[in-house]
């Protein structure tokens, strides 16, 4: 089928790879002759297929990648031809005969092609440097690449972590990707010099162990090289991007990018930042990551979503009270903190712990009690948001749970509680303002209350409540 882009790239690397045999024009069998590595019958399948699916980045990056090949393939033979002159075996006129194999123009032409019918993906363009790493001699068409990258999307925040991405996994991949640019990928691969593990090969046991642990203790001292280079690489590019593009979505990309790097590093699938500073290359991610928090503030960036991300840091880091402050000055003096139920919530939770903590000491008297936080909360967000019934409903149920402890004026207040969540459920049903919220964990249903109500009421042995 023509829509079917596997079939024109098995086509094409049948004619371009291939070696087949065909028969004569007299049709006698025995009368045959080899094909194969025809570039320009790969060449048009290509077209013909692209013609058909002009949007298909599959069938361009292999377009792309057959060039190369070719290109491998001219280099190659001029390697040859090459030996066979010094050799005396050829004529240096026999060279004039191959094209220049150091010409990238028909690759470089290919990927404009590809990026003016594709023009809105960073990541399609980054597949094009990906094949580049695979073939030595490309720094020119890498240099291209980024350059289109910067102009078409110099001002996208998802463009610059795409770059970083790029450079994290470029380097830190290994052998494939660093050492592919001097080897001589597709002719007369350079000889390699005799590993340790040859020249003890005759040796006994113990040698062979040694030669072993050397082995792993260079292996790893290489990982670690190429993680520090990756990190110098992303700290680089995502400094650049927070200082051309100064808002707050970039920084919060660059923010959760720094968070991927620094799990991606120690190895672990939390997703809060519990692996911060297990290792050497973390500790300085977290350096850094502590950095970009500062240069957001400093630039007056302060959205909810950013403050949030900023107190799990510092909670995660050991610095609790930084981490309510933090949230506690987001809420006085930004005006769409102080409306976010969850700045309430993570600074209830922080101040129950920063208490919890410091039980009987003086050095929680500068810190508002959980309850007294939420009460808060509810004179701040407006009665028609769903944070204002999930703030009531975690009064409720704190009631419930700690019982009717100082801190709670009167036990009449679990009533009016209740009722208020009865009130502002149907309300908030009624003009929908729920259904964004229909699959928050932090918002419980009505019969969910109602249930724990009259359970209370019933463990109270309270029958007025229960009517």
């Amino acid at each position: 089928h023509p829509r079917h882009t596997g079939l024109w790239i098995e086509a094409a690397s049948y004619e371009f790879f291939g070696d087949h045999e065909t028969k004569g024009d007299d049709g006698d069998p025995n009368d045959t002759e080899s094909v194969g590595g025809s570039i320009l019958s790969a060449r048009v399948l290509l077209q013909r297929g692209l013609r058909i699916n002009p949007r298909s980045q599959e069938l361009w990056l292999q377009a792309f990648a057959l060039e190369l090949h070719y290109i491998q393939k001219l280099r190659g033979r001029k390697e040859i031809l090459l030996l066979s002159v010094k050799a005396g075996t050829n004529s240096d006129k026999s060279l004039t005969s191959i094209e220049n194999s150091n010409n990238v123009q028909v690759p470089r032409l290919v990927y404009k092609n590809a990026i003016k019918s594709v023009p809105d993906d960073v990541k399609f363009r980054l597949k094009f440097m990906d094949l580049c790493q695979m073939f030595p001699q490309t720094e020119s068409l890498d240099a291209d690449i980024i350059s289109t990258i910067e102009s078409d999307f110099g001002d996208t925040p998802k463009a610059w972590i795409s770059r970083a991405m790029y450079a994290l996994e470029s380097v830190s991949s290994g052998d494939t990707l660093t050492t592919s640019k001097q080897s001589n990928v597709g002719f007369l691969a350079a000889p390699t010099s005799k590993s340790s593990s040859d020249e003890y090969n005759s040796s006994d046991d113990d040698d062979d162990e040694k030669v072993d642990s050397v082995a792993i203790i260079k292996k790893r001292k290489r990982e670690n090289e190429e993680s520090s280079k990756s990190l110098v690489a992303v700290i680089q590019i995502i400094e650049e991007a927070t200082n051309n593009i100064v808002t707050s979505e970039m920084f919060i990309e660059s923010v959760d990018f720094m968070h991927f790097f620094i799990k991606k590093n120690s190895n672990t699938n939390n997703k809060d930042y519990s692996a911060l500073g297990q290792k050497r290359d973390s500790a300085s991610a977290t350096l850094f990551l502590d950095h970009l928090f500062d240069k957001a503030s400093v630039a007056g960036i302060q959205p909810p979503d950013l403050v949030l991300k900023h107190a799990e840091f510092l909670l995660h880091t050991g610095h609790a009270k930084r981490s309510y402050q933090l949230l506690q000055n987001s809420t006085r003096f930004d005006d769409a903190c102080k409306k976010d139920v969850r700045i309430w919530l993570k600074l209830s939770q922080i101040a129950s712990r920063i208490q919890s903590a410091y039980i009987g000491e003086d050095k929680q008297k500068d810190i508002t009690g959980p309850m007294q936080t939420l009460r808060k909360a509810l004179e701040n967000i407006p009665l028609d948001d769903p944070g204002h019934l999930i703030v009531l409903q975690k009064i409720f149920f704190q009631i419930l749970i700690n019982g009717f402890s100082k801190e709670i004026i009167k036990s009449s207040e679990l009533f009016t509680t209740f009722q208020k969540i009865l009130m502002l459920s149907h309300r908030l049903q009624r003009i929908d303002k729920l259904e964004d919220r229909r699959n928050d964990h932090e918002l419980m249903s009505v019969s969910s209350v109602s249930l724990a109500y009259v359970q209370h009421a019933m463990n109270t042995n309270n029958i007025q409540l229960i009517r």
